[in-house]
């Protein structure tokens, strides 16, 4: 089951990947031409931002006539991991009902009725603070029945 669950998540992420040619890499880091315009470094020289086709084919951001590097995307980046530990937990979860469901029917608890059948005696389960109580009043009702005759 885990098995399947790793190749799913590993398929997923090379599916992922294979659009933009960042292979794994590019989900934990992804990249983006998004950002603040002020705060672009110039990509290719002069002959990419003549050419956009040029710049594009250097993994740079064409945009306004201007080419420039692309820049790890951190919002993109923080929805990659919660998607990622969303599967994980998910998996997790599936593995933890298929243990509980073999262990309850290993057990054989599915009727809830014959599990508590004769081995649930609420009036036998007894505090500690009770059974000092019980072994104290014990003791003092031994002692009265020892005067009537027993020590006699």
């Amino acid at each position: 089951m885990v098995g399947y669950g790793i190749q799913a998540l590993s398929l997923f992420l090379l599916m992922q990947g294979s659009a933009d040619g960042n292979g794994i890499q590019g989900f934990f880091y992804p990249w983006s031409c998004e950002g603040d315009v002020w705060n672009r470094e110039s990509c290719g020289g002069q002959a990419a931002t003549e050419n956009p086709n040029l710049c594009l084919r250097l993994r740079c951001c064409y945009r306004d006539g201007a080419c420039y590097h692309q820049r790890p995307d951190e919002n993109m980046r923080i929805k990659h991991l919660w998607a990622l530990s969303w599967t994980c937990a998910g998996l997790l979860f599936v593995i933890f009902s298929i243990f509980l469901y073999w262990w309850i029917k290993s057990r054989d608890m599915r009727q809830i009725q014959g599990f508590l059948q004769g081995k649930c005696q609420p009036s036998g389960t007894v505090s500690m603070s009770s059974k000092k109580r019980t072994s104290m009043g014990s003791m003092s009702t031994r002692g009265g029945e020892g005067e009537g005759g027993e020590y006699e």
